[in-house]
């Protein structure tokens, strides 16, 4: 495993933000650097530097950085469609085209170069901060780009090559919800599906289910689950510990407790939280525990989807309440996750998008050909928070493969990091640990390279599929 030479056109985008002071009120300054090898992305004339607030990382999973460009965001206009989006609204064509103003060379260069690709382009954006990826982006990309053509995917494309999962027919999906809160036509709807097989885990809450689920190596996992984020902007799934007996929350529930919470007693408080289901931090479920539960595993796409519960009430821990804002951070973070799908505003008839997303995953063994077919050409607002380099997430094979290509890769992963502080150790301190240390390295070197020429034909590029 290690760095990929894409087989398919590529370019990844990093936005920040710009300090200055010459911007309005409305306006506000966006740097956009931009790494690909596409000829027509080169940039007129060299990088100045000196005019950068930061230096930039030279290249981003094998791409170099080819130019800078330079945007104004309408505050104004970017708050609207976003409102229009947590709404369920659709946008006007007016204020999506007004969001972003290219105000230099470089930056309509990069729509016009995109544009004029002749095959197929995968568009990484990575955002700097929450506030800037939380924003519905592929909204915007279908007013400038075609969809079956551009796929937009979030986060930068990974140095290490995760493998393919083999499957001997189809992709095997699981369905973790609480009964109590999850949409009921939705959930009929996922249990009609035919394409990938559907595996039924039966458990006493959402949060056993799911670690039942992975235990049984399924690849694809839908949860219906709310989210919330934390002060320090992470987001944090709400897995219920126990499903018996719980009343259904409901939004006068939730409004009463808000409003009358600062005046309650201690004790009565938590009476009511527990009369009304609504004790999140004993469900959360931090990046880093769901991070330990799934290392290793074949999972891998995780769909999520929120609850009944009105998006637009205030949770009672002291947290964010956006549950799309939650599923966002859950996404962008740096730690071992499958590919996430998850809505960033409530999707209009959405019992008919995650059957045909389910169904098209298992015909194509592709996360983002699925969300191209099951979305349209309108850019709902759903982004795929890409942790694969390779085209296809999936790979028919008849014989059960040697090994597991996933567990290996998380072997390898951990002998890489064992190595690596190994060696920093010995930078510090000098190789003092003797021909029996030595031994135990090579060793796990040994067992690393053999695990990487067993994974092979699961990392490398088909020249015609991919």
């Amino acid at each position: 495993m290690g760095a990929v030479s894409p087989r398919f056109d590529e370019v990844c985008v990093v936005c920040t933000r710009e300090n200055r002071g010459d911007a309005s009120d409305v306006d506000k300054h966006l740097a956009l650097y931009v790494y690909s090898t596409l000829p027509g992305l080169a940039p007129e004339k060299p990088i100045d530097w000196d005019q950068l607030n930061e230096r930039p990382l030279s290249t981003r999973g094998g791409l170099p950085l080819v130019g800078v460009g330079k945007v104004l965001l309408d505050s104004m206009k970017f708050a609207e469609v976003r409102r229009s989006v947590r709404h369920g609204q659709t946008p006007s064509d007016a204020a999506c085209k007004a969001v972003l103003k290219w105000n230099d060379s470089c930056a309509a260069q990069l729509a016009a170069g995109i544009r004029a690709c002749a095959k197929p382009v995968r568009v990484w954006w990575a955002a700097a901060d929450l506030e800037l990826a939380a924003f519905p982006w592929e909204t915007l990309a279908a007013r400038i780009f075609s969809l079956d053509r551009v796929a937009i995917v979030r986060g930068a494309p990974p140095e290490v090559v995760l493998p393919r999962v083999p499957v001997k027919e189809k992709p095997r999906l699981a369905l973790i919800y609480d009964p109590a809160t999850a949409p009921a036509r939705l959930i009929a709807a996922l249990e009609k599906v035919s394409g990938p097989q559907l595996v039924k885990v039966e458990g006493s809450s959402p949060r056993e289910n799911l670690q039942k689920a992975v235990e049984q190596g399924v690849e694809m996992v839908h949860l219906v689950a709310r989210a919330t984020v934390s002060l320090a902007h992470e987001g944090m799934l709400a897995l219920p510990q126990s499903a018996v007996g719980r009343p259904k929350i409901t939004a006068f529930g939730l409004g009463v407790y808000s409003l009358f919470r600062p005046l309650l007693s201690a004790s009565l408080r938590k009476w009511l939280v527990r009369v009304l289901e609504i004790d999140l931090e004993g469900e959360l479920c931090s990046v880093v525990q769901l991070s330990d539960l799934l290392r290793g595993k074949r999972l891998t796409v995780l769909g999520i989807s929120p609850t009944d519960i009105p998006q637009d009430q205030t949770w009672v821990t002291g947290l964010l309440p956006s549950t799309y804002r939650s599923y966002c951070a859950l996404g962008m973070s740096g730690a071992p996750l499958p590919t996430i799908v998850a809505p960033l505003g409530p999707i209009a008839k959405e019992e008919t998008f995650w059957p045909a997303f389910y169904e098209n995953i298992a015909s194509s063994l592709s996360v983002e050909n699925a969300l191209t077919s099951a979305a349209g050409p309108s850019g709902l607002p759903v982004a795929v928070f890409l942790r694969h380099r390779l085209r296809r997430q999936f790979m028919k094979e008849e014989q059960a493969p040697r090994v597991d290509p996933t567990a290996a890769a998380a072997q390898i992963a951990a002998a890489d990091q064992w190595l690596g502080a190994i060696k920093a150790v010995a930078a510090v301190y000098g190789d003092h640990g003797g021909d029996l240390f030595a031994q135990v390295v090579q060793k796990v070197q040994d067992k690393r390279n053999d695990l990487r020429q067993d994974l092979t034909p699961y990392v490398t590029p088909e020249e015609a599929s991919e």
